[in-house]
């Protein structure tokens, strides 16, 4: 098993749902969290690829809506993405 880590980025509401689509496109993304401004969490995104690659649009379609749900209601949202080392070599 490979170390993970993790990063915080913060996004406006607007663009919740591009930016968390374009995450989650990375296979070494493990866990998306998405917190308010205040750090309280809304919602976490276990990612396993297994499954998202098998039928990612229709898996990540309700996720997607839900993001662009909590982004319309919030200005500024802070996301925390857990990312495992990639291992190639």
């Amino acid at each position: 098993m490979g170390k993970s880590f993790t990063e915080k980025l913060t996004v406006a509401g607007a663009n919740l749902a591009d930016t968390v689509k374009q995450i989650l496109s990375d296979p070494t993304v493990e866990r998306v969290t998405i917190q308010s401004k205040e750090g309280k969490e809304l919602l976490a995104i276990p990612v396993t690829w297994g499954i998202i690659g098998f039928g990612a649009g229709v898996i990540l379609a309700p996720i997607l809506t839900a993001v662009a749900g909590i982004g319309g209601a919030m200005a500024e949202l802070t996301l925390e993405v857990e990312r495992r080392e990639d291992s190639e070599g």
